[in-house]
């Protein structure tokens, strides 16, 4: 049998924007179990709770609720071909407010982002790491018949600069199809960053 723990995570979402109408607060409560088998090449995770969003302004809107609510589920499978090679699964849903802005709707719509990772790393040495994933998102929103899919694709170079200090670059192509006209798009992202861990 592999050995089992659980775990709790509580997170709170405060968003402020230059419009301050889509200023949103919110919590996230989680409680999972995971497997931790220091001999195996699996690891695996599995989480559900629950998350809460207000809208910051007060609007009068028919048929606009400041407050909206949803489950969530998740989780992550880990799989260790080699000591070198990394494959990593997973699945998250968080809820945030959209700043689309519509002449029936100014103060934008609670969104509920369905997210799926495919992601793999791989050790060419102690100091450098090369990655790659690719992920489908899928946006729920709240208050009118929007729906948008989106794809990604993506590559990363780590250094370990020092024991616990490492640097990052990052390329991300993404896209997105929505069923309302005139907002599909893609984009090209690259990101440098540090990372330091104590």
């Amino acid at each position: 049998m592999p050995s089992l723990y659980g775990f709790a995570e509580v997170t709170g979402v405060w968003q402020r924007f230059n419009n301050s109408i889509f200023d949103t607060n919110g919590y996230r409560i989680l409680g999972g179990l995971g497997t931790d088998e220091p001999n195996s090449l699996v690891r695996a995770e599995v989480y559900g709770g629950y998350q809460f969003q207000h809208q910051g302004q007060n609007f009068l809107l028919p048929g606009f609720s400041q407050d909206s609510d949803s489950g969530v589920f998740g989780g992550r499978l880990y799989y260790y071909p080699t000591r070198y090679w990394t494959l990593i699964a997973s699945v998250d849903e968080a809820l945030s407010m959209s700043t689309l802005l519509q002449p029936n709707l100014p103060p934008g719509s609670p969104v509920l982002v369905t997210t799926a990772i495919l992601q793999t790393t791989y050790a060419i040495s102690q100091r450098w790491s090369i990655g790659g994933r690719v992920g489908y998102t899928r946006a729920d929103y709240f208050n009118f018949d929007r729906l948008d899919n989106g794809w990604m694709v993506g590559a990363s170079f780590n250094y370990e600069i020092w024991r616990n200090l490492s640097l990052t670059l990052d390329y991300q192509y993404s896209t997105n199809h929505s069923n309302v006209a005139l907002n599909d798009f893609s984009r090209n992202t690259y990101t440098a960053g540090l990372t330091y861990r104590y």
